[in-house]
């Protein structure tokens, strides 16, 4: 069985975990974007649909169990018995063992999946309860909302103890080129950060506007300099 979820550290991946498997390995390099994460001893892939779809007709929907936060983001109208189905699928799936063969179990009770308890350490965080009211009085979407949370979540986490709204430009700058050099974040998931930050000054904390640029002749000699995001 295999398990994916949304990456609690960068919303736009998916964690995509299984038993060491020679088979599971070869078939999951077929995702497009697909890496192996050394830190956390697992696969990320792109959180879009065709990753959804890809999983599914490489491993097999059987083999599969998905967080349900992944099933609500991709199927918003699921009913109960869908969501209950893909996060908690039965095992063995139906038609196993092969026939011919016996199978050779030693599971380990464990507990179900969509019932690991989220991470709520930062929910009453000042920062975080702010941008949630604003977000919702300006009807932001869900998913803008989740990665607008963990982006400035984890500004707070490399900022600290220091708060962000105190902030210099020169200090955030250098953050960025943080997630450029030791998060190698896409420039669309840098985006996501920097957006979320931006909101966050000038929607919630009523800041000026401002404007932030990757001197990316610094860190990746392929990419021009001086390229900026907004």
């Amino acid at each position: 069985m295999i398990t994916v979820c949304i990456d609690k550290r960068d919303p736009n991946l998916l964690v995509v975990s299984f038993p060491a498997d020679v088979t599971g390995n070869d078939l999951i390099r077929n995702i497009p974007g697909r890496r192996w994460s050394y830190s956390r001893r697992c696969w990320v892939v792109p959180n879009t649909r065709d990753s959804i779809v890809h999983i599914g007709r490489l491993f097999g929907k059987a083999y599969c169990r998905f967080d349900e936060a992944v099933v609500r983001l991709y199927k918003p109208t699921a009913d109960s018995l869908t969501i209950e189905q893909a996060t908690n699928p039965p095992w063995p799936p139906a038609g196993w063992p092969p026939a011919g063969q016996t199978a050779v179990c030693h599971t380990v009770p464990r507990r179900r999946f969509r019932y690991a308890p989220p991470d709520t350490t930062f929910d009453q965080y000042p920062v975080v309860v702010a941008l949630y009211n604003t977000l919702h009085t300006l009807n932001y979407s869900p998913k803008t909302l989740k990665n607008y949370r963990q982006a400035l979540i984890a500004l707070i986490q490399h900022t600290a103890p220091h708060s962000i709204g105190g902030l210099s430009r020169e200090t955030y700058q250098q953050y960025l080129l943080y997630l450029v050099i030791c998060r190698r974040l896409s420039s669309s998931t840098r985006n996501v950060h920097i957006n979320a930050y931006k909101f966050y000054r000038e929607q919630v904390l009523g800041h000026d506007t401002e404007f932030y640029a990757i001197d990316y002749a610094c860190t990746r000699g392929k990419e021009r300099p001086g390229r900026h995001a907004n």
